[in-house]
C-alpha cells in the first residue's frame, strides 16, 4: 500500500478469544485491508507492520473524533476509541497536516481574522448569498466580481446543490485574504417546503454536510487563479443556526466528525496542508478540539 495515500477504516468485532478487534481498511483505491488490535495493547507500530506499510513514517491513523496514532508510535489504540468510532470512520492520513482551531467571540470571528500565510476562506451561504461579504466590505475588504461553479453538474434533486460561489479578485489591506469561496445552502424554509429535494443534515448524512466543505475548497483549487499561492485554508461551521439540522445531536455528531475528515481531504491535496477552523460560538468547541493539533480559545 502506498504509504501517503488516504483510507477508510471501518470497525466490526469479531469473535477472537484474545479479546482482538478486526479493523478492515478500505483503501480509496478499493483495495482492503485488515488489522486485529486489543484495546490498550496494539500500538501503531504493530498496526503498521500489520498493514507492511511502505513507509510508515509518512502517515498516521486518525479515529473518528480526531484522536491520532502514528505508525512509529508505541501509543495504543484504547477502547475509548474504539467506541467514539463505532458510527463513523476511521483514516489513515499523511502527517504534517495543521489543523488549529479559533475559538470564541475574538479569536473566532472571521471579521477580525487576519491570517499570516496567503488564506481561502471557505464560508456558507443561502443560495450563495452569505452576511459575510458585506460585513468584510464594511472592514475595507474590496471584493470585486463573482463566479458561480457547479461542481457536480446533474447531480441530486435540488440543482444548486452543489454550486460554490468564488471571489478571486480581493484587495483587502494589512489581509492575506487570496480569495473567498461560498458553499451553498437553501433557506431553511426549504426543508418544509420541499422536502423531496432538500433535506436537514443528519449523522447518517454526514458525507453531504463534509461535501459542502469538500467542493468550496475544490473550487479554490481548481478556479482560483491564484490558488498555487494558497497555504491555509479557513472556514467555519456550517449550519449550526437556522434549523440546517435535523436534531442537536446531529449537529455535535457531525461536527464531532469534521475535522477528522477534512484531515483526510488535505492528505488527498498537493499543496494547502493547513487548516483554521474559526468558531465564535464555544458550545461546539468541545465536539471540535480533539480533531485539531491547537486550541486557541477566548
Amino acid at each position: 500500500m502506498d504509504a501517503t495515500s488516504s483510507a477508510d477504516v471501518e470497525i466490526t468485532l469479531n469473535d477472537s478469544t484474545d479479546g482482538s478487534i478486526m479493523i478492515e481498511i478500505h483503501q480509496f483505491d478499493g483495495h482492503k485491508y485488515t488489522a486485529h488490535v486489543i484495546p490498550g495493547q496494539t500500538t501503531g507500530v504493530q498496526i503498521g507492520e500489520e498493514l507492511q506499510l511502505a513507509d510508515p513514517h509518512q502517515v498516521v491513523l486518525v479515529s473518528a473524533v480526531g484522536d491520532k496514532i502514528g505508525m512509529t508510535e508505541n501509543k495504543a489504540v484504547t477502547k475509548a476509541m474504539i467506541e467514539a468510532s463505532r458510527e463513523g470512520k476511521w483514516t489513515l492520513v499523511r502527517v504534517g497536516i495543521q489543523i488549529r482551531v479559533l475559538a470564541g467571540q475574538d479569536r473566532g470571528n472571521v471579521e477580525d481574522y487576519v491570517p499570516d500565510p496567503p488564506t481561502a476562506l471557505i464560508v456558507p451561504g443561502t443560495y450563495l448569498r452569505t452576511t459575510l461579504i458585506p460585513k468584510l466590505m464594511r472592514q475595507g475588504a474590496e471584493m470585486g466580481q463573482h463566479t458561480d461553479y457547479d461542481m457536480r453538474p446533474g447531480q441530486g434533486g435540488w440543482p444548486d446543490a452543489h454550486k460554490v460561489r468564488l471571489f478571486n479578485d480581493i484587495l483587502w489591506p494589512d489581509h492575506n485574504i487570496v480569495c473567498v469561496a461560498v458553499a451553498n445552502l437553501p433557506h431553511p424554509r426549504a426543508y418544509s417546503e420541499c422536502p423531496e429535494d432538500v433535506q436537514q443534515f443528519t449523522k447518517e448524512r454526514f458525507e453531504d454536510y463534509l461535501d459542502k466543505y469538500r467542493l468550496a475548497m475544490d473550487a479554490v483549487r481548481l478556479h482560483c487563479p491564484r490558488a498555487d499561492v494558497v497555504e491555509l485554508f479557513a472556514t467555519v461551521p456550517f449550519g449550526t443556526i437556522k434549523g440546517h439540522f435535523k436534531e442537536e445531536e446531529d449537529t455535535r455528531t457531525c461536527l464531532s466528525w469534521l475535522l477528522p475528515r477534512l484531515r483526510e481531504y488535505l492528505s488527498q491535496t498537493d499543496h494547502v496542508k493547513h487548516l483554521d477552523f474559526l468558531c465564535w460560538e464555544d458550545k461546539w468547541v468541545d465536539m471540535l478540539k480533539s480533531g485539531a493539533d491547537e486550541v486557541l480559545q477566548d
